[in-house]
């Protein structure tokens, strides 16, 4: 029964909740900040940050394979430094929801005159299903010269 029931279950996830984390653009915005990140600064990605979620999966798809600094939070990446975001600089990847409603905040204590946001709107398409848009504020503070 669990066999037969589970492509019906599958689709009613996909179609009906449209609130399954698979839905999220996760790999799509690592790639997409990835890419804003080289052609704002012609650098390569050091220290992504930012909700959890997109911080790690930037750390894993993006082709840089920077280190992830979580929520701005050092406790959760002890290896990070003020110092070290200077020099490298620092990718943040904001998404506009409730949960995240503090990553703005956590970008700007590291921000600098050079810091740039970009705003982008995405959704994830797989299989022929396209989940729900999300919303962005992409933060870029390029490296120290």
């Amino acid at each position: 029964i669990a066999l037969l029931a589970a492509p019906f279950y599958a689709v009613w996830r996909v179609e009906v909740t449209k609130s399954w984390q698979k839905q999220l653009p996760i790999q799509d915005m690592a790639l997409e900040s990835t890419q804003l990140w080289v052609e704002k600064t012609h650098a390569p990605l050091v220290y992504v940050a930012g909700s959890t979620w997109y911080a790690n999966a930037t750390s894993f798809y993006s082709p840089y394979h920077p280190h992830s600094f979580p929520n701005h939070d050092r406790a959760y990446a002890l290896w990070v430094t003020p110092e070290r975001l200077r020099k490298y600089g620092v990718l943040s990847i904001c998404p506009h929801t409730a949960a995240d409603a503090g990553c703005l905040e956590g970008a700007a204590r590291f921000a600098t005159a050079q810091t740039v946001q970009i705003p982008v709107t995405m959704a994830h398409h797989f299989a022929g299903h396209t989940g729900r848009p999300q919303t962005f504020t992409v933060v870029i503070t390029p490296p120290s010269p």
